[in-house]
């Protein structure tokens, strides 16, 4: 037991003593509880993966939207508060998506994972740094055309605002799975469509509600600028992510 990766002892008719020198100890004797955990370890470890995933380029997004506007010597498109908001909603509903994530079908066929490697790799880190610079990119340069086509700035800031979010949303749908986005998978977490439903809600709150706009420097703006513009922005996120993802997919399946 002493010798083995993870040594297994059985904890209703093991010895006190295998049972003090197993890593592991089986409650009910049954070793199929054994694939059952490790399913389970699968799973668990795959949706705190995409959590990460998720939350990395989102969150350096907004800094790099501050970072960047700084050094082009521009007006910020957000305010502190629509930053503060953005972070908020957030970590109460687009996160909470893949809490319900089921498990991916051939999650067993995997080889085990090597204990040194960490959660992230070094694609992971690259896909980090190109979406939040995509994300970013899509804000500061919405925001510009809005101002230059002669809206008020903060119009410009509210549509912005919705850019980010619908970024999230759109980039949600890519991370989810490992497989296309637009497959048969789609459906496979409908909770997902619950938090972003209510997601959509809250923006729709804070962008009409006035003691809202107040406190979030936010302004109702029109179906075009509002939300026609962030949604085929933010679909931009999806297209561009889901291209990688192909290109990848058509890489693992060359032969060796």
């Amino acid at each position: 037991l002493k010798q083995a990766d993870i040594g297994v002892a059985m904890g209703i008719k093991g010895t006190d003593v295998a049972k003090g020198a197993a890593d592991m100890v089986l409650a009910n004797d049954d070793f199929s509880t054994i694939e059952t955990s490790v399913q389970e370890g699968h799973h668990v470890f795959d949706n705190i993966r995409k959590s990460i995933r998720f939350l990395l380029p989102t969150s350096f997004a907004e800094g790099l939207i501050v970072v960047l506007s700084i050094l082009l010597n521009q007006k910020l498109p957000l305010y502190p508060t629509q930053l503060l908001w953005i972070n908020m909603v957030s970590a109460l509903t687009i996160q909470f998506a893949f809490i319900f994530e089921p498990i991916e079908k051939g999650i067993m066929q995997r080889g085990p994972r090597k204990i040194e490697a960490g959660i992230l790799t070094k694609g992971d880190m690259l896909e980090i740094a190109y979406v939040a610079l995509l994300i970013a990119g899509l804000g500061i340069g919405a925001y510009d055309w809005a101002v230059h086509a002669g809206l008020p700035a903060l119009i410009g800031s509210t549509m912005t605002l919705n850019i980010i979010i619908f970024g999230k949303i759109f980039y949600l749908f890519d991370i989810r799975t490992n497989h296309y986005a637009i497959s048969k998978y789609f459906f496979q977490n409908k909770m997902a469509f619950w938090i972003i439903g209510a997601l959509l809600l809250l923006q729709v709150l804070i962008i009409y509600t006035p003691f809202m706009q107040d406190i979030f420097y936010t302004t109702s703006v029109d179906l075009f600028w509002g939300w026609i513009v962030p949604v085929c922005l933010g679909a931009v996120v999806l297209l561009v992510t889901e291209v990688i993802k192909f290109l990848k997919i058509r890489l693992l399946q060359r032969p060796q």
